[in-house]
């Protein structure tokens, strides 16, 4: 029996890393680069801070594929290296903006294609079970067949085009390649643009398309003596990838003693915003700890939620003061009562 349930977990086992293997294999993390200029044409340099993958066929050399991103835009480039000298390539980006996995085509899917035979750079849309030709949207693509031993091609992606509706930071992502004899190869290893089950994952860390985030960053402690008022600084960072509208609330026990310098406002990706508060606390405050919440809340629904707390002091002239503890009021007494006798002297 022992030996049936080790057998059993082993075999678990196996396929549990088997399958953690297939996963990691078909993702690629696409770094942050420079922007390279879409011509066609991989100029020396432009794409080393690129990640490539390389595609081999039996009768040419290989193709090698790269891509990187910046801004808010994905860029993909594919080269050939030699024996183009009769047909003309065919490279193609595959795009699962909701990473769906479906097996065949749906209305998230594209197939951005550049064949100079072909009409050029075209656009694929899923229809559901296949695929339609329409217009380019959010992107340019533009190819060199000028040399016909390294033809090349360039695309410059927008996230807008990446986005899907929301439900998946991750995208799928694949790439075909038909070269120079009608042969394909691709990325994932047997991806078939017909089935974006087939297709592999990108992912873009934080910034990535669809993401969206904020980061607050507050001080731990104002300290603020009672009867005064103290200004702190704080601030709000877009770490996602779309631009957000934010609103600034505050809560807390005391959120009477708190006023910001702004309380809305845009803010672009990977912006950081700095906004004042003041904490003006009453003359009658005790001494102690208080708090109060600071929520950054973006229209697309996400927010962020920090806690300050404000260590009030006593006021110098001992704090929570009635207005006999009012420096000098004991002169002000005397100086009165002198006023009278003098004024009873004059009478008399």
């Amino acid at each position: 029996m022992r030996t049936l349930l080790l057998a059993v977990c082993l075999s678990i086992l196996a396929l549990f890393i088997s399958v953690s293997a297939a996963v990691a294999q078909d993702t690629v993390e696409c770094p942050e680069g420079t922007v390279p200029t879409i011509d066609g044409t991989l100029e020396p340099g432009e794409w080393d801070d690129a990640e490539n993958i390389t595609m081999s066929f039996s009768l040419e050399d290989d193709c090698t594929a790269f891509y990187k991103y910046s801004g808010r835009y994905l860029f993909v480039a594919f080269q050939f290296e030699e024996g183009h000298t009769t047909n003309i390539p065919d490279t193609r980006v595959l795009l699962d903006t909701n990473n769906d996995m479906a097996d065949s085509p749906q209305t998230d899917d594209f197939e951005l294609y550049i064949n100079p035979d072909n009409g050029g750079a075209r656009e694929r849309r899923g229809t559901g079970s296949n695929w339609a030709v329409v217009d380019i949207d959010n992107w340019t693509g533009e190819w060199n067949d000028t040399d016909s031993d390294r033809w090349s091609s360039e695309y410059s992606i927008s996230f807008s085009k990446l986005q899907g509706n929301g439900s998946s930071s991750i995208l799928g992502f694949g790439i075909v390649v038909y070269g120079n004899y009608g042969e394909s190869s691709g990325w994932p290893n047997g991806a078939d643009e017909d089935d974006p089950g087939t297709w592999g994952n990108m992912t873009f860390g934080g910034a990535g398309p669809g993401v969206r985030s904020l980061g607050l960053r507050v001080p731990t402690l104002i300290d603020v003596e009672a009867g005064k008022d103290a200004t702190a600084a704080f601030t709000v960072s877009n770490t996602g990838s779309e631009t957000e509208l934010v609103r600034l609330e505050i809560g807390g026990d005391v959120v009477r003693w708190a006023s910001l310098d702004i309380d809305e406002f845009t803010i672009e990706p990977r912006e950081e915003i700095m906004i004042n508060i003041t904490v003006t606390v009453p003359g009658d405050t005790e001494e102690g700890l208080y708090s109060i919440d600071i929520t950054a809340e973006a229209r697309s629904g996400i927010n962020s939620t920090a806690s300050v707390r404000i260590d009030v002091s006593a006021s110098e002239g001992g704090g929570g003061g009635s207005d006999d503890d009012t420096p000098g009021f004991d002169l002000i007494l005397v100086t009165i009562a002198l006023a009278v006798v003098v004024l009873l002297y004059r009478r008399r």
